[in-house]
């Protein structure tokens, strides 16, 4: 069976999240370069509270980031480029969700994530040290809220938590199945990420795999009536379609269904 052509990718960044590099013009002629069709920038939002403002862009920084998305649709015809920005579930702002970012700024798509948790009375990554099997239950309901606000136009790396929690074990696998019964019953579209493929490989007690995507989650999610889409959540102009390949065979070797976004995003 041909597999289809990557020719859409609804997660990139730019240097304003303070980790990644390029601008919206430089990741546009990337996305010519490498048959992109259909390209969506979500950088990570920045919040009226700067909550770990350390990773992503400074509030004043909204208006410049949207400007230059308005530019780009000038300057690249050719291109269908989406406006949105990568957000995490937090209680506290999802008013700023609604009424500044899609209201007033028109952000036509968010993305909703996970990438620290509440822990110890602090705040802990899931891209550093490991964590416990307690922390990974605290993952997991913070995924399924994002998935059940229905805020989000796809779940971003939900099995990110394999960066951190490094057993595929019952913890592991109850976490999983969660998460994807909550995709399931929301018809929440999950995105398999290119990104862990670029972190290079990790030691787990299973051998050696990558960070992310994790196939075991994967070849659970077949299980059940979802959708993916494969981004490659890029952090570089170069990178653009950065371990998407490796995704799409996940898809492909697990029969999971590739969701239409622009018919979801009407």
């Amino acid at each position: 069976m041909e597999l289809p052509m990557i020719n859409t990718n609804y997660h990139t960044h730019t240097y304003r999240c303070k980790h990644g590099e390029g601008d919206i013009a430089d990741y546009c002629r990337a996305a010519i370069d490498n048959g992109i069709k259909i390209i969506a920038f979500t950088d990570h939002t920045p919040t009226p509270d700067n909550w770990h403002n350390e990773v992503r862009m400074n509030l004043d920084e909204l208006d410049g980031y949207c400007a230059n998305i308005d530019q780009a649709r000038i300057d690249f015809p050719e291109l269908t480029i989406i406006k949105g920005l990568e957000c995490e579930y937090r209680t506290e702002v999802l008013d700023f969700y609604r009424d500044t970012l899609i209201g007033e700024y028109g952000i036509e798509m968010l993305v909703g994530a996970v990438h620290f948790l509440p822990y110890k009375g602090g705040s802990t990554g899931l891209l550093g040290k490991p964590i416990p099997a307690e922390a990974l239950e605290t993952y997991t309901q913070i995924a399924i809220d994002t998935i059940n606000s229905k805020l989000f136009s796809f779940f971003a790396h939900p099995d990110v938590f394999a960066s951190a929690y490094r057993s595929w074990d019952e913890n592991a696998i109850n976490a999983s199945r969660k998460i994807l019964s909550a995709a399931q019953e929301a018809d929440t579209v999950l995105e398999i990420n290119g990104y862990g493929v670029l972190k290079g490989e990790i030691d787990t007690p299973e051998g050696l795999r990558w960070r992310y995507p994790l196939e075991n989650f994967w070849k659970l999610a077949s299980e059940y009536d979802i959708e993916v889409v494969v981004n490659s959540d890029t952090h570089y102009p170069e990178k653009i379609t950065g371990g998407m390949q490796e995704c799409l065979d996940i898809a492909h070797k697990y029969g999971l269904k590739l969701a239409d976004m622009q018919a979801r995003l009407g």
